[in-house]
């Protein structure tokens, strides 16, 4: 069985015709200096997720980067967002320092600030509610007297939270990883990390992001609660509407869990789709062709069988219409439509 190698597929037609010969899959285009050169720094770091993570430390340290890149952080608050930058900073050779409120979270230091928190960037990983009283802590610590740059990892909030220390002299703002978390080292592979707040701050944000392999983005106009909306929009409302399907296909004897991976793959596939296509343009479906037959059915399955989801599929369906720049008319037909059931609470 001869497996395929990108770049190489006129030796394997060559060998394919021959009797011993039989052409098995092709292998993903990476190659092991691809790895070498992620690790080290001096390719994208995108690649690794093909480094199993049994083994990824360990080929961290046979290829670390170059004595200069390396990079001193403070990480306050070891839950998952504190974790997950720990592991993937450390993988890439930065010397990081970690501290944990309560024991039970690996970090280096628990209960009170250690009096050597001598790195030069400081990121605050708690939950948003304890940011203030953290803020309090540190402004009666020695090591503020170093003036470090300050970042937060809290996307609903703006980098005022961190303003004592602002007038204490330290540069501060907001560097928050726009991705789900889950406390891997590699969770942040290809993400995009949104910074805002002081100049210096914003660079060591950047900075930070291009050592985990992340992309940056600056956030100018600061209104966090405006940017984070639009992530709960774009992402967590996934989940409800998905259980909202799932709950749709159980009404017809489908079994849950069937229902939750089938749409699990449906979902993944649209967000492939719009990773490299506008919203519009990645639309399939009834909208993509203005079905009004087909939209006219789904309220009245909905007022048969999920009256409740009625509400939230009328609001989606204009918001759609708006996308597509569909005409006054072609709106108007569809309000008809969408209000043939029962009316809007």
């Amino acid at each position: 069985i001869v497996l395929g190698r990108p770049g190489h597929e006129d030796a394997l037609a060559e060998c394919a015709p021959l009797d011993w010969c039989e052409p098995g899959p092709t292998l993903p285009g990476i190659s092991s200096t691809q790895l070498r050169a992620a690790l080290r720094g001096t390719g994208p770091r995108e690649v690794l997720r093909w480094l199993p993570s049994v083994i990824g430390g360990q080929a961290a340290k046979l290829y670390p980067p170059r004595a200069s890149d390396f990079m001193e952080v403070a990480i306050l608050g070891m839950g998952r967002m504190g974790t997950t930058l720990t592991r993937a900073l450390s993988d890439r050779g930065a010397r990081v320092q970690t501290w944990n409120r309560s024991l039970g979270r690996s970090a280096d230091f628990h209960g009170d600030l250690p009096p050597s928190l001598n790195a030069p960037i400081w990121l605050l990983t708690v939950t948003d509610d304890a940011i203030g009283d953290l803020v309090a802590q540190l402004m009666q610590h020695p090591g503020i007297s170093a003036k470090p740059t300050v970042l937060h990892c809290a996307g609903r909030l703006g980098a005022d939270v961190l303003g004592p220390l602002q007038a204490a002299g330290c540069a501060v703002g907001v560097l928050h990883p726009l991705q789900a978390i889950r406390g891997g080292a590699h969770d942040l592979d290809g993400a995009w990390c949104v910074a805002s707040g002081d100049d210096s701050a914003v660079e060591a944000g950047r900075k930070l992001a291009s050592l985990i392999g992340a992309h940056f983005a600056e956030r100018t106009t600061d209104d966090p609660e405006c940017y984070h909306a639009a992530a709960v929009l774009a992402a967590n409302f996934v989940t409800t509407l998905s259980d909202a399907g799932i709950e749709l296909l159980t009404a017809l004897g489908i079994e849950r869990e069937a229902a939750r991976k089938m749409l699990a793959t449906l979902v993944i596939g649209t967000a492939e789709h719009l990773s490299h296509t506008p919203p519009a343009d990645a639309l399939t479906g009834p909208f993509s062709r203005k079905d009004f037959t087909a939209i006219q059915a789904h309220i009245g399955a909905l007022n048969r069988r999920a009256p409740h989801l009625l509400n939230i599929y009328r609001g989606l369906a204009r918001q759609t219409a708006r996308m597509l720049s569909w005409s006054v008319q072609d709106c108007d037909r569809l309000d008809e439509i969408l209000g043939s059931a029962a009316p809007d609470e």
